[in-house]
């Protein structure tokens, strides 16, 4: 069976407030999401099946499935299987934490990937985190 990979994409890692404070650009969600399916079909062409993936309110999924069911009814299979953890969303890193024990304890969870798209972060991972590359499950 194929290995299950979680990803972790929080829209609102981009709104630092040293990234306002200094009037730089981030990426529009748009972006975020067209980056996620890409990572989604590389993924996909390794041969993993099904991905584990943090919900949000901020448009990455909404982006993620209509990318997703547009390839699907055009007859691809360009994408792996995602299911979206069952989890309460508040729009804040805690969304990150908790989406990431709830993929840590998941029973055929392998790997787990941690996107950081075009911005930085005072929440600093554990150590022995998976934070930002993919590395096996331990």
């Amino acid at each position: 069976m194929a290995p299950t990979v979680g990803i972790l994409a929080n829209p609102a890692s981009a709104r630092d407030i040293r990234r306002v404070v200094a009037s730089a650009t981030g990426l529009q969600i748009a972006d975020r999401a067209n980056i996620v399916l890409r990572v989604l079909a590389a993924l996909a062409s390794c041969g993993i099946e099904q991905v584990l993936m943090m919900p949000e309110t901020g448009g990455i999924r909404g982006h993620v499935v209509r990318g997703v069911e547009r390839s699907r009814n055009q007859g691809e299979k360009r994408y792996p299987r995602i299911t979206f953890l069952d989890m309460p969303v508040t729009g804040t890193v805690e969304d990150t934490k908790l989406a990431a024990r709830l993929m840590r304890s998941a029973p055929r969870h392998d790997a787990l990937l941690r996107f950081t798209i075009c911005c930085t972060t005072r929440e600093r991972a554990p150590p022995n985190s998976t934070s930002s590359r993919c590395s096996p499950k331990s």
